[in-house]
């Protein structure tokens, strides 16, 4: 028990230490450039183009679990056929070879479909930050801003030390003004731009 609690101090101490060494802010290294920042999850949360990726993601699911089930109803009413026949028949063997075929077909589909959706996923996600930093660009450019930070809110979900202490570090901004927060700004030029723009399925049909 003693040894948890001194690797606790320990462990809580390093964070202490490593929270405490001083950072070179603008003030001090002579920058004198307008700074602004923006917080890219809720920005991604908040795109118009984001949420219609994740309806168009819904509905292809929904098409995919459909024809899933199909397809699996079809390999258990088969697999029923076959436990009710008696193995001395001779077409027994041959029935067993087109249900291990069913199967294999099943898996393969599933898995192309998945590996399908997860690639048009990650080509979207990338394509979304890049419009996120584009819109950034604009908006710094327009406004007057020299440098533009990433900053996020501090909402532990649990208060794990080892998950705590992580987030913390991870955490680089700290305090924004009001006046220095472009996020609606950047979201609102997102959504301006996005739906003045043609419409186009992202993902394809299912």
């Amino acid at each position: 028990m003693r040894k948890g609690i001194w690797l606790g101090s320990v462990l809580a101490a390093g964070l202490l230490a490593v929270l405490l060494i001083p950072q070179r802010s603008a003030a001090t290294s002579g920058f004198a450039g307008r700074v602004g920042s923006v917080n890219i999850g809720l920005a991604f949360l908040e795109y118009q183009r984001k949420k219609d990726l994740d309806e168009e993601m819904r509905s292809i699911e929904s098409s995919i679990n459909l024809e899933m089930n199909t397809r699996r109803s079809r390999i258990d009413s088969f697999q029923q056929v076959l436990d009710a026949m008696n193995p001395d028949d001779p077409t027994f063997l041959s029935k067993n070879g087109e249900l291990l075929k069913m199967q294999i077909e099943f898996r393969n589909w599933f898995d192309l479909k998945q590996a399908d959706m997860n690639r048009k996923i990650g080509v979207w996600t990338a394509r979304i930050y890049g419009e996120i930093n584009a819109a950034i660009a604009e908006v710094a450019q327009r406004d007057g801003y020299d440098v533009v930070l990433y900053h996020d809110d501090f909402n532990p979900g649990a208060f794990d030390p080892e998950q705590l202490q992580e987030q913390i570090g991870r955490r680089r901004v700290l305090y924004v003004s009001p006046g220095s927060d472009l996020t609606r700004t950047v979201i609102e030029a997102l959504n301006n731009k996005y739906r003045n723009a043609p419409r186009a399925p992202m993902l394809g049909t299912p």
